[in-house]
C-alpha cells in the first residue's frame, strides 16, 4: 500500500507485492488502495497524510470516503484475484478499527458465489441506513442493492457479491422467481446471524463494546424476519440503566429477577427525566435496562410476541406493583378532591398505595399499553390531528409523612392544603416528564411565594 502513495493511474500494482492488476483497472483499484493507505496513516500513525510525505490536498475528503471505497474496491479486488483476507493483515487491522464486522462468503456448489460484506459504524441514530452491495457476474458489474439477493432489511450492509450462476442480463422477474436467488438470500441471512452469534460467544467483551452500533441493525432485522430473530435472539443484549458498562441477555435478566418480579423486564427510556423512578427501583434492588431509541419500543413487541409469558414495563407504569410496602393504604376523599381541584382535571385518577419509600409523597403512573399506543400515534401524527389522551394515575403514598400532614391540613386550613397539594402534584409531574412553559411559570411563582412565607 505504501508503494501506492502516489496516485498510480498508469502504474502496475505489482509493486505492492500482493497481486498484479491489468493497467486498464488501475484507476479503480489504485484509488481504493490509495484511500486505504491514507486510512492506515490516520489510524495507525495518528498523523495527517501530508506528514507522511504522500502529498495531497484532499486528504480529509479521501479519508471520509474510505469506508465506501474499502468494500467496493479492495474487497472486490480480493474476490477477483483470489486473495485471502488473512494474507492482508494491514487491511484486517484497519477494518477492525473502522468497521463493526466483516463477513467473508465463499459458498460452494450448489450456490457457488463469493463475496465480502461489512457493516459500518453509524455516527448517529438517523444516519442513512442504506448501504451499497454491488452484484457482479464473473467480475462484470450487474447492479446495486438488488432486494431479491440482499433482503431489504439488510441493505444497510455494504460490500460486493460475485455470482457466476446468475445470467448477465438479469431481469427483475427472473430474480423474483429464481430458486437460486432465494437460496443466496437465505444463505446471506444465515451467515450474518452466525457471525453475530460467533462474536457474542467468542468475545463477549468486544461484542458489548460494539453493541450500540449493532443494536439498530439487529433489532430492525429481527422485527422484519422471524427466522433471523430466532437465530439471534440469544445474543441480543440490553444495557443497564444503573450499572455503567453492564449488559444482560434476556435470559440473564429474567434469571436475576426471578424472585422479585418474575418474567417482567423493567426499563427506562430517559435516565435524566426518570431519575426519581430509577432511584426508587435501585433502592429495592430491581435491575433496569435502558431502551432509549425509538426502535426499541417496537422491538420489545417482537420479544413479547415470541415469549408470551415475558412482558416489558416502563418504570413509571408499575410503581405500585414494584415498590409496594407492607402497610395498609387508606383513602382520603378530601385529599382526592384537593388533587382534582388543583390539577384542573375532574377525571383525574387518584390511587392510594403504601409504598416502601417514605420520602416520596406521590408519583405519576402511566398505563404501559396506553403509552405505547400514544407513542405510536405520535410517530405517525399528521398536522391537525388531536393529541391522544394519556391514561394517567396519581399514586398517593400513604406511607409518606407529607401526605399524612396534607390529610390533617385539609381539615384545619383548606387554603394551605391547596398550596401543599399543588406543590406535591407538580413535583410528581417533574419526576415523570418535562413541564410545559405555563406549568413551569406557575410552579416557580408559587415556590417563590412559599419561600417568602418561611
Amino acid at each position: 500500500f505504501v508503494a501506492l502513495g502516489e496516485h498510480a493511474h498508469r502504474t502496475q500494482i505489482s509493486a505492492v507485492g500482493c497481486c498484479c492488476v491489468p493497467a486498464e483497472r488501475l484507476s479503480f483499484v489504485g484509488l481504493c488502495a490509495y484511500s486505504l493507505h491514507i486510512a492506515v496513516c490516520k489510524v495507525v500513525h495518528g498523523r495527517d497524510i501530508l506528514a507522511v510525505g504522500c502529498g495531497t490536498e484532499h486528504t480529509e475528503c479521501l479519508f471520509g470516503a474510505f469506508l465506501h471505497t474499502l468494500a467496493v474496491g479492495v474487497a472486490y479486488t480480493c474476490v477477483e484475484h483470489r486473495i485471502g483476507i488473512a494474507e492482508r493483515g494491514c487491511l484486517v487491522e484497519v477494518v477492525e478499527c473502522l468497521l463493526i464486522f466483516v463477513l467473508h462468503i465463499n459458498a460452494d456448489y450448489p450456490l457457488n458465489f463469493k463475496g465480502i460484506l461489512y457493516f459500518p459504524r453509524l455516527n448517529h441514530e438517523y444516519d442513512s441506513l442504506e448501504g451499497q452491495v454491488k452484484l457482479y457476474y464473473n467480475q462484470v458489474f450487474v447492479a446495486d442493492n438488488i432486494k431479491e439477493v440482499i433482503p431489504e432489511y439488510m441493505l444497510m450492509l455494504k460490500g460486493v457479491l460475485d455470482c457466476p450462476e446468475l445470467p448477465l442480463n438479469v431481469s427483475r422477474s427472473y430474480l423474483q422467481n429464481s430458486g437460486y436467488v432465494s437460496k443466496i438470500s437465505a444463505h446471506i441471512v444465515k451467515k450474518v446471524a452466525d457471525k453475530l452469534n460467533s462474536m457474542f460467544n467468542n468475545d463477549r467483551e468486544q461484542y458489548e463494546k460494539l453493541w450500540d452500533d449493532l443494536k439498530m441493525f439487529v433489532e430492525y432485522s429481527s422485527i422484519r424476519d422471524k427466522k433471523f430473530n430466532d437465530r439471534v435472539k440469544k445474543c441480543v443484549i440490553y444495557k443497564s440503566a444503573t450499572e455503567i458498562g453492564k449488559y444482560y441477555t434476556l435470559e440473564e435478566y429474567l434469571e436475576a429477577a426471578k424472585e422479585k418480579h418474575e418474567n417482567t423486564v423493567y426499563y427506562a427510556t430517559d435516565i435524566q427525566a426518570q431519575a426519581q423512578y430509577i432511584s426508587m427501583f435501585e433502592k429495592e434492588g430491581i435491575k433496569i435496562v435502558l431502551l432509549d431509541r425509538m426502535l426499541d419500543t417496537q422491538y420489545i413487541h417482537t420479544v413479547e410476541a415470541d415469549s408470551s409469558d415475558v412482558k416489558f414495563v416502563r418504570i413509571d407504569a408499575d410503581v405500585a406493583g414494584a415498590l409496594k410496602g407492607e402497610g395498609e393504604a387508606f383513602e382520603d376523599e378530601k385529599v382526592t378532591a384537593l388533587f382534582k381541584k388543583i390539577s384542573g382535571k375532574d377525571d383525574l385518577k387518584v390511587s392510594y398505595e403504601c409504598l416502601k419509600d417514605e420520602k416520596t409523597p406521590a408519583l405519576i403512573n402511566i398505563n404501559e399499553q396506553s403509552r405505547r399506543f400514544e407513542d405510536m400515534m405520535r410517530m405517525y401524527k399528521q398536522d391537525g390531528m388531536p393529541e391522544m389522551p394519556t391514561d394517567m394515575t396519581l399514586i398517593v403514598n400513604t406511607n409518606s409523612t407529607l401526605i399524612k400532614k396534607l390529610s390533617e391540613t385539609a381539615v384545619s386550613d383548606e387554603a394551605k392544603a391547596e398550596k401543599l397539594a399543588k406543590q406535591i402534584y407538580t413535583l410528581s409531574l417533574i419526576a415523570q416528564r418535562q413541564l410545559t412553559a405555563e406549568e413551569l411559570k406557575t410552579f416557580l411563582d408559587e415556590s417563590f411565594d412559599m419561600l417568602l412565607d418561611i
